[in-house]
């Protein structure tokens, strides 16, 4: 036997183990890419597509965002250049938007999006967040 490469949801809650249980953010931010590589990806469908991709899609990025944005001494860089610095904050704050592009109602996501980018026109956290 071998396991599905195109699996998304078993990578996906591989991630929330790795995140929520076992606090390895590392790994659960490559298990998440590893997932929304999978969802997006136009050439090879992927193993039990979701109902609602878009929203599965936005709660992917906020975690991978959550993932980035957890410890403020990490150093990061993009799969693709992996020796140019790249700002952590930065990047956790294209996940937090990217996951505002496929659900504008995540209010996790908003709520970090303007913690991460310091937005001083949001004086408190909504109602759906508290």
């Amino acid at each position: 036997h071998s396991l599905d490469t195109q699996h998304w949801a078993s990578l996906a809650n591989l991630g929330s183990v790795l995140h929520d249980e076992l606090k390895d953010h590392d790994k659960a931010l490559e298990a998440y890419n590893k997932a929304y590589v999978i969802l997006t990806n136009q050439e090879v469908e992927p193993t039990d597509p979701p109902a609602e991709p878009k929203y599965i899609l936005s709660q992917l990025q906020y975690r991978i965002g959550l993932c980035i944005a957890h410890d403020a001494t990490r150093k990061c860089a993009l799969q693709d250049n992996p020796d140019t610095p790249v700002d952590c904050n930065e990047m956790a704050a294209h996940a937090f938007s990217l996951a505002l592009q496929f659900d504008p109602d995540n209010e996790n996501a908003k709520h970090m999006l303007a913690t991460t980018t310091a937005d001083a026109t949001m004086k408190r956290a909504s109602n759906k967040y508290v």
